[in-house]
């Protein structure tokens, strides 16, 4: 990863973090995959102040797939969301708990009313599980039916938006 490649997720953290309708106070995270690191915003850190600070964490992302397959959770100082970023294969990864997300994704019709809406667009729906691997474990059953996912809205919790 180039230098340039680094700087524009930070530049686009910032920006997605000081959209209240896409992220709430800190919430929300960010990652990048480089050869075999995956750069992920760091617990507790704000993507509004990715500029100002540093808030990313290198992790080893054999290692935290190896934990994956463990049944292992792998957060420590990283994002609790770690697991999550690691099992899909693409490069850019963005979670937010978008407020017009949410308000879909906590409707017991929500499955049907987004199909309505995201016609067109490689999404699916995940049903609520608890963050951290619960969340990846599902996350990554969807990838494996559905490979060509970009775009994943999570019950009751948020939304993910996936690319190169």
């Amino acid at each position: 990863m180039n230098k340039s490649e680094f700087a524009d997720l930070v530049s686009l953290s910032a920006r997605i973090g000081r959209n209240p309708l896409l992220v709430q106070a800190s919430s929300g995270n960010t990652s990048i995959k480089a050869g075999g690191t995956l750069w992920i915003k760091a617990s507790g850190k704000w993507l509004a102040h990715s500029e100002d600070e540093d808030s990313f964490l290198p992790v080893d992302l054999a290692e935290v797939r190896a934990c994956i397959l463990r049944k292992m959770d792998f957060s420590g100082r990283a994002s609790i969301e770690t697991a999550m970023h690691a099992v899909l294969p693409h490069r850019v990864v963005i979670h937010v708990h978008s407020v017009n997300t949410i308000a879909w994704a906590v409707r017991q019709d929500a499955p049907e009313r987004l199909a309505e809406r995201l016609t067109g667009l490689a999404w699916q729906w995940i049903p609520y599980v608890p963050s951290g691997l619960p969340l990846a474990m599902a996350v990554g059953a969807g990838m494996a039916c559905f490979p060509d996912t970009k775009v994943f809205v999570l019950g009751n919790h948020g939304l993910v938006v996936c690319g190169e």
